[in-house]
């Protein structure tokens, strides 16, 4: 046989990957001194932007001329070039053309990578034209070497490149008698792809490929590419591949691709062939490989003598045709193993006559191709007696010959879909075939049964979603599959130690929504037990006939397959389960039988505390995994119908420290809530203290208490929502003080006493002078602050005292506007001044009336004793009850004081007190026998509680804490 060069292949695909990048644009009217990145930003030539580009960018070329006048164009980046735009409005269509050098010896577009790194280049819409590649030796051209006298238009190498919709016209390699290699593209070491309608045409080699050299390379030609009217003639004496010459490479040619009018010519100088006037493949490993609609015609290769080769492929060759027959399958001159096999001229018909075995002649005599081509066989006059008929051979094929039966199946089946789709389908003899049947969402709990032709039927449940496997095996005859039919399978699963089941089978077949009846018959013996009947798990409802055990049962509207089973025993029933619990046990247990069952709490529930209860009576489980949410419990000997019930409970909790000023309405300790449930409370606030903020956290959370009465002790209703883990409610009221003084002279229209104020809140009263202070100016004092009042003009003031952020201690005097002094504070650091509930720990001044006396308490931090200057000199102070007061007595002046203080190492107490103070970031407690301390948060949550005998440092976060010693208690400050 001749040379096996020609293979058919099915499919061959090429794809670049596209890469995301930036877009760089030229056009003729261009500037190469501009950015590119727009049409008005467009370069003038393509040197310009392949300089710009990098790897995964894109060059948009506008319609016209672009001359390689340096040189050909270089390409050693991925890229991709694109050509055919308008950006000029007013410019008609243009062709956009890639020119070699007028007059001059240079390729158009050199495309080159390196051997560890080929690049991809996409070519799109571009014409390549007026390229030569003459006799110039071996080229490096910017580091690349480029081998001379190749590739007149494109030379492409280490290069994945695609050329689609492009033309590749009027290019030249070498002349004289120097071999050219690739007129129209030169390829070597990579892919080249040509589709989209791409043409190669009127190139000439002095050599090999007139239009395309492939160097050992891979090159597809798709897509509609027309190869035509190139030349390959002299150079080495002899023309190879007009259109295309393969040398040790891989050519696809698929889908559309035209080869014509190309010319592979001798030189007849020395008498040489011309061979391969379409395509000329050579040397070792080159292939050539052939699929879809491909037309090689009116090519030519000429000789000495000028005889052409018409179907312009070379080598010629013949196809080796090898058939096997299979059982009951006979033909002439067989060998023993029952193959055949005979050499055929390429192009030509193939007719061999074939026999079937008499038994076998209602079969189907089925042929297949290795490569996939049509086989005819066409039966003839005699019995059993037909002819195979190959046509247009192109390559070695292999027939397989075989008997087959046919399974018909049946179109229109109702409520479902088959695969494979209704018609014939064969199968050889003794074989196997599986369908399909998917049924409709109504039908997939049903059983399908198929009825054949043979009269044989077959059930077939569902094995996944609705979907049937019917399995037809050992197939000896043809078979129709005459009908298929959804219907349900009752299956009766009775306890027979206590019951029978009356007039029914085992196992029925009914239609789909068909009612079924029957009777259930009790044992003798168990008359007086409950009897339980399930269809797929779930209780039927029933009637007894007589007082014998007898029962009617009327099962309607059936929907699926359904398992009955009976039981004697006594229903367990799960109403009203919570929500995010799920249970699983027998719903039903014989007399006297413990009944087990687990509950399962859902993943976001299970911080709650479930509870069970089983006929009103709370079950304790016998295994629990709180964090599983699962609880696994037993009704032991179970004498009658449950009921199992089941809640998911969270706590609230109330801050056990009682908050002065307020109670809570009818709440008495923790409480039990339900999950996702909401709870309202009321929180009663003292009237008193009705002026104060109250603040409700639930879990560190602010909710938001809404006032329900306008006088009175305040009536506060708290809801807290969406329940769901335990909750910790704390409460804290936050107020300050305005304490208004009696003052001679002076009647307010309120009384003299303590007010509770809001924080931030306003604080107004109303005063007027007695008779003989009339004449007088009044002003008011507030924590040594004056208060100017407004007149009123029925004589009476007005006081305002806003946005109060401390206690205020109010005093209104009369006559005293000429007589009010000063007295300056200057305080270091960590000293307190407590002057009549008012406390400040910085320099500042207060007024005074003259003549008043004041008494001020000094607190020191540390251990520091203080040291008084009154007016530079020195003033005695007071120790009582663990604080230093200072007394002012009959201010005639104003006056400075400053407080000094030293470190004495002992603290201002008697021995036998206990000494609580802050130091560094700690609370100190000193006592010398032991004494409880308690140190309470201002929310009055309790933060510390033990006792203390000796000295005893205690690490609290910065803030305001009251200590009780005893029966002592004090406000102490915490500092870092």
């Amino acid at each position: 046989m001749g040379a096996k060069q020609l293979v058919l292949f099915i499919a061959f695909t090429f794809s670049l990957s596209g890469m995301a990048g930036n877009s760089y644009y030229v056009k003729p009217t261009g500037s190469d001194a501009k950015s590119g990145v727009s049409w008005d930003e467009a370069f003038q030539s393509v040197n310009a932007a392949l300089a710009k580009a990098d790897d995964g960018d894109t060059i948009c070329l506008a319609g016209g001329e672009y001359e390689a006048v340096g040189g050909a164009y270089q390409i050693t980046k991925d890229l991709t070039l694109v050509g055919g735009y308008q950006p000029d409005a007013y410019e008609r269509s243009k062709p956009t053309v890639l020119r070699g050098k007028k007059n001059g010896n240079s390729r158009v577009l050199i495309i080159h990578g390196t051997l560890f790194k080929p690049i991809h280049v996409v070519l799109q819409n571009l014409t390549v034209t007026g390229g030569y590649a003459g006799n110039d030796g071996t080229i490096h051209s910017n580091g690349i070497l480029v081998i001379a006298n190749c590739g007149g238009g494109i030379y492409n190498r280490y290069a994945n490149t695609e050329i689609r919709g492009g033309r590749v016209l009027y290019n030249v390699t070498a002349e004289g008698n120097n071999a050219g290699y690739g007129g129209g593209i030169y390829h070597s070491e990579g892919s080249l792809t040509l589709a989209g309608g791409t043409e190669i045409s009127g190139n000439i080699a002095n050599g090999k490929g007139g239009g395309i050299f492939n160097n050992g390379g891979t090159v597809a030609v798709n897509a509609g590419t027309v190869i035509k009217e190139n030349i390959a003639t002299t150079g080495l004496g002899e023309g190879y591949g007009g259109g295309i010459a393969n040398n040790t490479g891989t050519l696809t040619l698929s889908n559309g691709v035209v080869i014509e009018g190309n010319e592979a010519i001798h030189n007849t100088n020395n008498k040489s062939t011309g061979y391969g006037g379409g395509i000329y493949s050579d040397g070792k490993d080159a292939s050539i490989l052939l699929s879809g609609n491909v037309l090689i015609k009116n090519n030519k290769a000429t000789t000495g003598t000028g005889k052409g080769i018409e179907n312009g492929v070379f080598p010629d060759m013949t196809s080796t045709v090898s058939i096997f027959a299979g059982e009951g399958v006979f033909f002439a001159e067989q060998n023993a193993d029952g193959s055949y096999e005979v050499e055929v001229i390429m192009e030509e018909d193939f007719r061999l006559d074939l026999t079937v075995d008499e038994k076998y002649r209602n079969t189907e005599l089925i042929a297949v191709a290795s490569n996939g081509s049509r086989v005819i066989i066409n039966k003839k006059a005699g019995d059993g007696q037909y002819t195979l008929h190959l046509t247009h051979l192109t390559e070695d094929v292999t027939v397989d010959l075989s008997l087959n039966y046919i399974v018909a199946l049946p179109s229109g089946v109702e409520h479902a879909g088959i695969d494979p789709a209704p018609g014939n389908y064969t199968v050889p003899i003794g074989g196997r075939f599986e369908f399909t049947v998917t049924a409709d969402e109504e039908y997939r709990n049903t059983l399908l049964t198929v009825f054949l032709s043979s009269g044989d039927t077959l059930n077939i449940n569902s094995e996944n979603e609705g979907k049937y496997v019917v399995s037809l095996v050992d197939i000896t005859e043809n078979i129709t599959v005459d009908s298929m039919k959804f219907r349900c399978m009752v299956t009766f699963d009775i306890d027979s130690e206590y019951t029978v089941i009356e007039s029914v089978p085992e196992k029925i077949l009914i239609a789909l929504h068909d009612d079924l009846e029957f009777f259930v018959k009790v044992s003798e013996m168990h008359l007086h037990s409950k009897l339980i009947v399930f269809a797929n798990g779930k209780p039927l409802t029933f009637f007894p006939t007589a007082m014998d055990g007898r029962y009617y049962i009327l099962m309607t509207d059936i929907t699926g397959n359904t398992v009955v089973k009976t039981k004697i025993g006594y229903p367990i029933t799960f109403p009203a389960a919570d929500k995010h619990v799920s249970i699983t046990g027998d719903p039903v247990v014989t007399p006297h039988e413990d009944f087990t069952f687990t509950a399962t709490v859902d993943s976001g529930y299970r911080n709650a505390k479930p509870v069970f209860f089983a006929n009103g009576d709370t079950l304790k489980p016998d295994f629990s995994d709180a964090e599983a949410g699962r609880y696994d419990m037993t009704l032991p000997n179970v004498s009658g119908p449950v009921t199992i019930e089941m809640i998911l409970n969270y706590t609230l909790t109330f801050d056990a420290v009682t908050v002065e000023h307020l109670l809570l309405e009818s709440i008495f300790g923790d409480v039990t809530v339900t999950a996702d449930s909401y709870f309202n409370f009321i929180v009663i606030v003292e009237e008193e203290y009705r002026n104060a903020l109250l603040s409700v956290h639930a879990n560190e959370a602010s909710l938001i208490p809404t006032l329900e009465n306008e006088s009175g002790p305040a009536r506060y209703r708290v809801t807290v929502p969406n329940i769901r883990k335990d909750t910790r409610i704390e409460l804290s009221l936050s107020y300050h003080t305005a304490t208004l003084l009696q003052t001679d002279g002076i009647t307010t229209d309120i009384q003299p006493g303590k007010y509770i104020v809001s924080p931030v809140g306003d604080f107004d009263f109303t005063f007027t002078l007695d008779e003989g202070y009339n004449h007088t100016e009044p002003i008011v004092i507030a924590n040594g602050k004056v208060v100017t009042p407004e007149r009123k003009n029925d004589g009476s003031y007005k006081a305002s005292l806003s946005a109060i952020t401390e206690d205020k201690t109010i005093m209104v005097r009369a006559n005293a506007v000429n007589s009010l002094l000063k007295v300056y504070f200057t305080l270091p650091k960590n000293v307190n001044v407590h002057y009549i509930g008012y406390r400040f720990s910085d320099s500042q001044s207060l007024v005074f009336v003259k003549e008043d006396s004041a008494r001020f308490s000094i607190e020191t931090s540390d251990n520091l004793k203080p040291e008084v200057l009154v007016n530079g000199k020195s003033h005695p102070l007071t120790l009582t009850a663990g604080k230093y007061e200072l007394f002012l007595q009959s201010i005639s002046e104003d006056t400075d004081i400053k407080i000094l203080t030293e470190n004495t190492g002992v603290a201002p107490l008697p021995e036998n007190a206990v000494k609580v103070y802050s130091r560094n970031g700690f609370l100190v407690v000193e006592s010398s026998v032991e004494v409880p301390v308690t140190v309470y948060a201002f929310t009055g949550q309790i933060k510390i509680q033990r006792k203390v005998a000796g000295t005893e440092s205690i690490a609290l976060p910065k803030g305001l804490y009251l200590v009780k010693t005893g029966t002592e208690t004090r406000k102490i400050t915490v500092n870092d």
